[in-house]
């Protein structure tokens, strides 16, 4: 992501600054550029375009040594780097709490030494701490580029130079690559996107356009045509693609290959691309790129944990903040390296490379804890503690492997990674290893995994069983998003029922589902014979509900219990809506429905936590924006066992499907 001084063509910084922008844009969650982070692959594409020739080129001169080249890198990396890891560090320390910072410690020294790819792809999870409180995740992908440098000397030094055969090897690497991303993205997603094999196809399109189609005039009509398309397959993705988007893979092919097309695309003086990309603000951004990408995200993520509301002003704001900041880091940080003598003895690049990871250690063993007791905003991190601790004991009580505290679950994710199939499997034999007894069968996600847990406090002389998939709707062969959800439930279900379940309960958080999933999920039901139930959906709200316990002026109190608006709570459209639509779907089915929203949202306010008798700090019904702490879940133990309806159901009393 950054720039090298040979350079200069004006549609490499006008492609940079596209990029960026891109980046910064869906960063700010802007929705027109919900896939704005394509812009990173574009910047992969850039580098490979520029560092695969130079190499290839100092390799066939007899010139090139792989110390001098890392020291360059190094050079360009670092210097602005540094000041962004220290604001980050300070950013941590006011705002984190104790478990939270200790996490940033260590993607703080794994962002210095260039590895935080690895470091995210080992936090991963779906319960993993909440991407807008990681002020360094966008550090990944200066990972993959320095991996890449790491990498490629190597796998160039094998043909020595010979632009057919190193032309022959790329190819072969881009498919083999490619390959491994469209294989991983199926059931390792995250490492498909975190780490640098999947991803070096796209250096290696860069590195073929940069041996083959250098800078070279050539009619308008063809330049035009080739940079058009290009630029156009770039906006495109980014505003078509989004979270559910399953990336890299094959969706990953428009942007770098428009990326491509951009650069090869022959130059035309009266090409009005040519001039876009050329125009002195686009090179002027794009000069300054890397720092503006080393910037925006802290600066958003800072905004994002000390405002009660991230608005989307505000983080714009951040975004045109970052370009003040890129500016002055370009004049006064990173390029001064670039010209003086004395930054071109490799000891003292290296020596300030060494002081990301020196002051994360320095942090972790030199008294972090003791520092920040003094620091202001001490409030603030007790409340991010306890959240912590919410979340930890939510965890251990809920999700853990011992079965007489947490409860016998089976979930697709254990193999999920083996794909849809083998976690079917994997679900099955799970239920097949239960001995044969009486049981209440949940299907859900994590909502669902916190019903399920309600449930058995309510009516602990009945058992319950979780089968459970992450973040999907309980529908039958569903897909949403990225995910196959619930694959093979019919089968999973028929095997349940041999092993005793005499009910089953859907349960999850119920996004806007077409009717066509509906009815598909009846038809799978409907054979089994057994009485099913639906419990409705639970609020999901704009951010931390933690954070809104902190003296929000909305805050109500009424008999100990603490209320916020409906409209600062539930983010996700038309909850009430949803619930109808849940309802009918019962009904026409025979099934019992139960509604979940009204427990927590009555008329227009909603539960959010309980006062604190003695004035100390709330206690908290949700540890993030929409899951339930342990006292969350007693809470809706009681309020479920209060329905004589469910009860009943529960008892073994409830109307078998039609």
């Amino acid at each position: 992501m950054q720039h090298d001084g040979a350079d200069r063509q004006g549609e490499v910084d006008g492609l940079r600054a596209l990029a960026v922008l891109l980046v910064a844009l869906f960063h700010a969650q802007l929705n027109d550029f919900r896939g704005g982070f394509v812009g990173v692959d574009v910047f992969f594409v850039i580098s490979g375009y520029l560092i695969i020739p130079m190499i290839v080129r100092a390799q066939a001169e007899g010139r090139f040594t792989f110390g001098a080249f890392m020291a360059r890198r190094l050079r360009r990396l670092v210097p602005a780097l540094l000041p962004v890891l220290v604001f980050a560090a300070g950013a941590a320390a006011l705002l984190l709490g104790a478990g939270r910072f200790s996490d940033f410690l260590a993607t703080l020294a794994g962002a210095g030494l260039f590895v935080s790819n690895q470091v995210f792809l080992a936090q991963a999870g779906y319960f993993d701490t909440d991407a807008a409180e990681k002020l360094l995740l966008h550090t990944w992908s200066l990972g993959v580029e320095f991996q890449f440098y790491l990498l490629t000397p190597f796998l160039l030094g094998l043909v020595r130079g010979r632009p057919a055969r190193v032309a022959a090897l790329l190819a072969v690497l881009c498919v083999m690559s490619l390959g491994l991303s469209l294989w991983m993205v199926e059931g390792r997603a995250e490492a498909a996107f975190f780490t640098t094999p999947p991803r070096f196809w796209e250096f290696g399109v860069g590195g073929l356009v940069g041996l083959w189609c250098g800078p070279r005039a050539g009619p308008l009509w063809a330049a035009m045509g080739a940079r058009g398309l290009g630029l156009g397959l770039i906006l495109w993705a980014a505003l078509s693609y989004d979270a559910g988007t399953r990336f890299p893979g094959v969706w990953a092919l428009p942007p770098v290959l428009g990326a491509a097309l951009v650069l090869a695309a022959p130059r035309a003086p009266r090409d009005p691309f040519l001039r876009l990309l050329g125009a002195r603000g686009s090179r002027w951004l794009g000069l300054r790129s890397y720092s503006m990408y080393l910037w925006h995200w802290p600066l958003i993520v800072t905004a994002q944990l000390s405002a009660e509301r991230a608005t989307e002003g505000l983080l714009v704001g951040m975004v045109l903040l970052s370009i003040l900041a890129a500016a002055l880091s370009y004049r006064w940080v990173e390029t001064p390296p670039q010209r003086r003598a004395e930054w071109l003895r490799p000891t003292r690049i290296v020596t300030l490379w060494a002081l990301a990871p020196a002051l994360a250690l320095g942090l972790w063993a030199g008294g972090g804890a003791a520092l920040r007791a003094d620091l202001p905003l001490a409030g603030w991190r007790a409340m991010a503690d306890r959240v912590d601790a919410a979340r930890a004991a939510y965890m251990a009580q809920t999700t853990g492997a011992d079965r007489a505290v947490a409860g016998w679950q089976c979930s697709y994710d254990t193999a999920a990674a083996d794909g849809p199939a083998a976690a079917a499997r994997m679900v099955r034999a799970c239920l097949a290893a239960r001995p044969r007894a009486p049981f209440v069968l949940v299907v859900g996600d994590s909502h669902g995994r916190d019903v399920f847990q309600a449930l058995r406090r309510a009516f602990p002389q009945r058992a319950f069983v979780l089968v459970h998939q992450s973040s999907c709707p309980a529908l039958a062969d569903h897909a949403y998003r990225s995910s196959r959800c619930f694959p093979e439930l019919g089968r999973t279900l028929e095997l349940a029922r041999a092993q005793g379940a005499v009910s089953v309960v859907l349960a999850s958080h119920w996004p806007e589902t077409p009717p066509a999933a509906l009815a598909a999920t009846a038809a799978v039901l409907s054979p089994l014979g057994l009485p099913v139930a639906v419990i409705g959906a639970s609020p999901i709200a704009r951010g931390s509900l933690a954070r809104k316990l902190l003296g929000d002026p909305d805050l109500v109190t009424q008999a100990g219990a603490l209320f916020l608006p409906e409209t600062q709570v539930s983010r996700r459209g038309a909850p009430r809506a949803r619930e109808a639509a849940l309802a009918g779907w019962a009904a026409e089915n025979g099934w019992l429905f139960v509604p979940k929203f009204p427990l927590f949202c009555a008329e227009t306010l909603c539960r959010v936590g309980w006062a604190d008798p003695q004035g100390g700090l709330p206690r908290l019904m949700f540890w993030d924006n929409q899951h339930l702490t342990l006292a969350g879940i007693d809470w809706l133990a009681g309020a479920l066992a209060a329905r004589p309806d469910l009860a009943a159901f529960v008892a073994g009393k409830g109307a078998r499907t039609q």
